[in-house]
């Protein structure tokens, strides 16, 4: 049985390679703290699936990444494209964002 760990999509923005990318098992939900509302949208997700292999392969492509959920983010750390210091965390849902500077 195979189980889809991540959804993401990309966009083609002024140059840049944005990837959106969430962990499978929260897309389409919305996680409310004080404030802040972290929302896995699936319009904005979920246009395709993969695994962590294909994840590490995607994060080498894009110039700009948007992650959500527990799994997404913990790759982007260990991959060294985040700093798991400045990850957001909303109702135990951790995000983070990277932009490559050139």
């Amino acid at each position: 049985m195979h189980v889809t760990e991540f959804c993401y999509q990309t966009y083609e923005i002024q140059g840049e390679t944005v990837l959106a990318i969430c962990d499978a098992d929260i897309a389409g939900r919305a996680f409310r703290q004080d404030d802040i509302v972290l929302d896995a949208k699936r319009s904005f997700y979920c246009s395709k699936e993969c695994g962590p292999i294909k994840a590490k392969r995607l994060f080498e492509q894009a110039t700009i990444i948007n992650a959500t959920g527990v799994r997404a983010v913990a790759l982007l750390v260990e991959q060294g494209l985040a700093d798991k210091e400045r990850v957001l965390v909303v109702e135990g849902v951790p995000h983070a964002q990277m932009v490559k500077l050139e």
